[in-house]
Parts: C-alpha cells; structure tokens; sequence
C-alpha cells in the first residue's frame, strides 16, 4: 500500500491497539514509511481539535506571552509554521498570537492570550493569507454571526471580533480544552449508559442552534470535544464554519453554493452528497448526529470508506446517498476487533451486541434514513427516545407491537414480573382458570387483566414472526412461535392451519391432521382447513 493510501485507512480508527496492529501489517516493516504515516496522523489529531489536553495555568497566573503548555509542544511543533508571521504579534492591542491549533478550510485558529479586559486564554480564528475572497469572507462573517446568535453552555461562544491592521477579519471565542467525543469515551471506557448520557447533551446543544435558526452541517466527532469539567465529562460543539442559517440571514449578502459539497463524507447526510445546498435543513444535522452515535455504539461511523473510494469522490458520495448502513448490533459482530470494542464499552462482546440489538439499532437507523422524512424531526426528537430507552421506556423508533411493550412493562413493573412470569406459565401449559383465584385483590386483579390483554394482543407479532422465520427454512423455530400464539389465543384458526401447513411440508401428516382438524373445531366453515385436511388424510 502506498503511504497515502496506508494514511487514509488509518486515520478512521479511532482504538490505539487496533490502529498499531494495522500500522504492523500495512507498512510491514518499513519503518520509513511507518515513521511517514505517523507524522501524518498526528498532524491530523493535533489538527483535528482546539487542545489534545487542557490547559493548565493557574488562572490567577499570567504566562509570558510566548509561552506554550508543556504538555501542548506536539501540537505546536506539528502545526507552528515558524514563518507564519502572525505568531507572536498583537492583535487589536489585546491579543497575543501564540501557537496554532488548527487549520480549516477558511482560516487558522491560533491559541491567544488575551490581555483586556479580562486576561484569559482564548481561540482566535483568522482568515488565512491569500483566502480573502469575497466568498470566504462572506462564509467566515456568517460563522460569527451563528456563533455570536447562540448562548449553550455546550457550545464554544464568541467573545470579540474585527479586522486586523492588515483588514484581515477575525474573531475571538471561547479555547475549548478537549479531545473528539468518539477519542474521549474510548480512552475513558464509558459504557454505554454514559456514552448514551453525553450524546444527548450534544443533542440538546445542537438543539439550541436549530432554535437560533443555524443549521451546523459539519457535526462530526472532531467538531464535538469533551474534556472533564467540574468531575464530569462535558461536551461542547465547535466549528460552525459551514453553518447555514434555516430562517434568517447570516449576512446582508448571500453565499452562492449551488452544486457545492458541504460536510464530511462520513458523516454528511444524502441529501448533502447530492449537492443540493439549499434544500438542506435541520435533519441533516439530526443524520450527523446518527452517524456519530453509530460509531460511539459500534467504534466505526456507518460508513468506512477504504482507500480507493476516498479517492473517488463521486463513488463516495453516491455510497452515502443510496447505500443502507448495518444494524449497529450487525456491525459489532462482524468487526475483527470486537472483542477491543467491547472491553472499551466496559462489556463483553456478546453482551455488548445484545444491549445493541433492538432499540438502540431502530433509534440509530431512524435518525439514518435516507429519506429525511423517516428520521426524527429534531435533534430534541432523537435525545427524548434515547432518554426513553435509558428509562426503560418504549421508543418511538420501533413499532409499538403489544409484545413489545410488555416487555418493557415488564422491566419497568419489576414488582409485578413474578406475577406476569406466572400467568405467562399458566397460559403455556394449560393451567384451568383456578390460577385467577389466586390473585385476590381487586386491585392486582385489574392489573393482571390488564396485563393478560396485552399479551393476548401479542400473538399476531408471534404468528409474523413465525412466517419469516419459515421463509428462512427455520421451521423448528416457526412451529413454537406459533405455539405460543395458538396458546395465547386458541380461538384463533387460522395460527393452527399455519401450523398444519409447517406439519405438512415435512411431511408429518398425522401431527398437520390434528392441527387441521382444530382449526375446523373453531371454525367449521373453515374451506382452507377443510381443503388440507382431505389432503393429509389421502396421503395418510
């Protein structure tokens, strides 16, 4: 593999141990080319984020103007241009330029210390030298403009701007000590539970923009930090370089994007691969969301794009507007390194797949439907189920089948499992309705009833079930599905002519006669059961 192509593989994994054993197979051995693919990848962690760590200065303490954190030297070394001649000059009498964080697309963002009114670290984003295209400088003006809309307290502010003696704009915001959320839980090993917790508050600060009427289009793990706060991990959303506003102007003038991609092909929504800029609105930050959440659940974001179709830019976009992800629960089962995965969310990998499977693969595939329509309709949409979930409640992203919902009943009524565990017993083997003397409170009685309901309302997801298992040829499996329906309502024919036909095409016609004969029993005018019942005798 060449050393780009080595890069582009291994910039998408995000585990340590797994990222070196790859490094070992692909550079086999070479260690120049290794030594290559290294520098490259820490200069895209350095660049990827405002701080690797947070700073450290005593706040009452003011450090020389050109100093750098100790433990920052990487990300100054890698990123400092040494003749890059903003460093080390004063902005607007207050701004000390110190090091550089990062790069983007429109400008640079440099660590500064600011002097007046308060001293204080802080980012300074400047438009960098050559770029002061009227377009640039419109997109740039728009970034402060959303930033200085928005007051979330998980969302980097804006504390000053202006233009430079030169006349390049610029403009001054919150320095977010922090590392990308996916980097942070990982190292972190947060389990699911508090991975769950410290993604809805990214949802609700995102939530915030869309009130202000700013559309992100760029959420991605590296545009999310997380550092610890006070004891607990707190995230903040960065970046609004590409932000569009959803009901008011950014800027007296407008931005010409038509055909113009915006995002980053992991995480960017289809209707943003299809290059339609202006027909984008706040669901495609609710796609970007799901993406995210994909790869905190499973370690990958829904789409790993290899080597070759990072090359081919049209492929890769015509991937993320037609190509369907896995289920989260699919993908963990089918990663070599599951087993790293899972012991960094705190489980052991079948665990892992289990708590995966179900709700929390519906809410990540609705907030990935391709049709926007099908997704949540807010950023507070997706958070409120995944509350749901963490609560033992039922999601709204799975169909509410009666089944369903008793189990989570169920789990939510813990005082009430034995007593549902035992009717559920009575109902499979027979039990005569003496089993309801038992219960002799009036009040038990009617939540017991009431329980019974539902599960009686359960046998038609059993009998669907059942069909889908048998198109699979798993029969053994649809035969006690169909079981368990006939039991929970034996006044239902048509659940014993569908085991009748099970019986049948086995060809064990004596147990397909019996099943035959009571659906008849129920109903007599049954011409199905009528029919196929002569069949099985005459072959008998």
């Amino acid at each position: 593999m060449r050393e780009r192509d080595i890069y582009l593989e291994a910039v998408d994994i995000s585990d340590p141990r797994a990222l070196q054993h790859f490094l070992d197979e692909a550079c086999a051995g070479d260690a120049a080319l290794r030594q290559n693919v290294e520098e490259l990848l820490n200069s895209n962690a350095a660049a990827g984020c405002f701080l690797d760590t947070p700073l450290d200065w005593p706040a009452e303490i003011e450090p020389p103007p050109d100093s750098t954190p100790a433990h920052d030297h990487r990300a100054a070394e890698t990123l400092a241009d040494t003749a890059d001649p903003v460093l080390g000059t004063v902005i607007a009498d207050r701004y000390t330029v110190q090091h550089v964080l990062g790069r983007g697309g429109m400008g640079t963002v440099y660590a500064a210390w600011q002097t007046a009114p308060v001293r204080r670290h802080v980012a300074l984003k400047l438009i960098r030298g050559g770029l002061d295209s009227k377009s640039v400088q419109l997109r740039f003006e728009a970034e402060r403009q959303a930033l200085a809309l928005m007051d979330h307290p998980q969302i980097a502010r804006i504390y000053d701007g202006g233009t430079t003696a030169n006349g390049q704009p610029y403009f001054v915001m919150e320095l977010v000590p922090g590392i990308p959320i996916t980097r942070f839980c990982d190292e972190h090993e947060l389990d699911l539970h508090g991975r769950l917790e410290l993604f809805n508050s990214v949802c609700e600060a995102v939530q915030h923009a869309h009130q202000k009427g700013i559309i992100h289009r760029d959420l991605k793990p590296n545009n999310v930090l997380v550092a610890h706060l006070d004891g607990r991990p707190t995230a903040k959303v960065i970046d609004f370089g590409v932000a569009k506003a959803s009901q008011q102007r950014l800027t007296e003038e407008t931005i010409a994007e038509w055909g113009t991609i915006i995002g980053t092909p992991d995480y960017m929504s289809p209707e943003q691969a299809g290059g339609s800029t202006h027909d984008i609105d706040t669901r495609a930050d609710v796609y970007s969301l799901g993406a995210i959440l994909y790869e905190l659940l499973t370690g990958t974001p829904p789409f790993r794009l290899s080597a070759e179709e990072r090359n081919d830019i049209l492929t890769t976009l015509q991937r993320v507007r037609e190509s369907d992800p896995p289920r989260p629960s699919a993908k963990l089962q089918q990663a070599l390194d599951r087993s790293e995965i899972a012991r960094r969310r705190g489980a052991e990998p079948a665990k892992l797949t289990r708590a995966l499977q179900a709700e929390l693969d519906w809410i990540v595939l609705k907030a990935l439907e391709k049709d926007r329509a099908r997704r949540y309709e807010t950023a507070s949409g997706l958070a409120a189920d995944i509350k749901r979930f963490l609560n033992d409640e039922p999601v709204v992203a799975r169909p509410p089948t009666a089944g369903y919902r008793v189990r989570k009943l169920i789990r939510r009524n813990k005082l009430m499992a034995a007593a549902i565990v035992a009717v559920l017993a009575s109902l499979m083997i027979g039990i005569s309705v003496s089993v309801w003397q038992a219960v002799r409170a009036e009040r038990e009685s009617k939540r017991v009833a009431s329980v019974l309901d539902e599960l009686r309302g359960a046998a038609p997801a059993f009998a669907e079930q059942a069909r889908g298992l048998a198109l699979l040829g798993r029969f053994t499996e649809a035969r006690e599905k169909l079981a368990y329906a006939s039991k929970l309502r034996p006044d239902v024919g048509e659940y014993h002519v569908a085991r009748g036909d099970l019986w049948q095409s086995e060809l064990r016609l004596a147990d397909a006669t019996a099943a035959y004969r009571a659906a008849l029993s129920i109903n007599p005018r049954d011409d199905r059961a009528a029919h196929s019942l002569a069949v099985s005798e005459e072959l008998l």
